[in-house]
Formats: C-alpha cells, structure tokens, sequence
C-alpha cells in the first residue's frame, strides 16, 4: 500500500520524512510498504527539531482483501474484471448448469 504524505499531512519537502525501520520506503513524498511490521515515521523541522513522530503498522493482507485488490483480463473482451466478480459469475453458472441437468434428467 502507499500513502500521499504530502496529501495526507501538508508538508510536501520529501528531505524531512524518514522511517526508523526498514519496512518501507519514501519516494518523494510516496511511502510504499515493503514488509510486514511497524517502524516511526519521523517528520523533521530541522536536525534536532521534530514536528511529527508517527507510528506505522504494516499489516499481512488477508485474503478477502487480496482477491478484493485482483483483476483478471477477461479473453473476448480485452478488459479487466475484478477477481471476484468472475468467481461468483462461475459458481452461479456451475449451479444453473447442475439445477438444469437435475430437471432434464427427472423430466425423463
């Protein structure tokens, strides 16, 4: 995940935020997660003075949440469709297609 820091707090010098712990990186004013865990955020004014400390948690994405994040290229049409709407439109086939196959059969 990354976080605007610039949006997200007003300051935009990239030069005065810095993190504790390795478990991420400021490009800019973007702060990209790498690794699970959690680190300070250090906002400087300048060398001994600080204007913000904030704590940072990064947590493992659960897996709603990762299917939730995924896109699939649908073939015919070139686009990209979430994950989950392709899953559910293939259960509820594999039931129209096994409810008409029970009623066929029955009929006969």
């Amino acid at each position: 995940e990354t976080i605007d820091l610039k949006d997200k707090f007003g300051f935009d010098n990239d030069d005065l935020w810095s993190l504790e712990d390795n478990i991420g990186e400021i490009n800019g004013n973007i702060l990209t997660a790498t690794k699970v865990g959690e680190t300070n955020l250090v906002l400087k004014a300048d060398k001994d003075h600080f204007l913000y400390i904030i704590k940072v948690v990064v947590e493992k994405e659960s897996i709603p949440e990762k299917i939730d994040s995924m896109t699939i290229k649908v073939p015919i049409t070139g686009r990209r469709v979430k994950a989950w709407v392709a899953l559910v439109s293939a259960i509820l086939l594999c039931v129209i297609g096994v409810s008409s196959y029970m009623l066929i059969k029955r009929k006969k």
